[in-house]
């Protein structure tokens, strides 16, 4: 099928047609090889980029985590010694009620 397909082809165009054509789709596909090449380039800076901005969000994920771990120990601290501070606050009246 190949060859006949050849023989039809050469029996329609003279022989430096063949060669001019068999070159201008070598220079496409050679251009059509860079465009691909270039268009990879460009999506490989694209996802370095975007793996780049990912790694620093997670990086500020894990310092906010950090920090809300220290304020609830801060907190935590600070609910201990307001409940102190309520005891603090009862102890006049329960002063009174020994009086009494």
């Amino acid at each position: 099928l190949l060859q006949a397909l050849d023989q039809a082809l050469a029996a329609s165009t003279p022989p430096h047609q063949h060669t001019t054509r068999a070159l201008q789709l070598e220079r496409q596909a050679a251009d059509l090889e860079q465009q691909c090449q270039a268009a990879k380039q460009a999506m490989t800076a694209d996802v370095v980029a975007q793996l780049q901005q990912i790694s620093a969000q997670q990086s500020k994920i894990r310092d906010l985590k950090a920090r809300l771990k220290g304020y609830e120990e801060l907190l935590a601290k600070q609910d201990a010694a307001l409940s102190e501070l309520r005891s603090v606050v009862k102890l006049p009246a329960a002063y009174r009620g020994l009086l009494v």
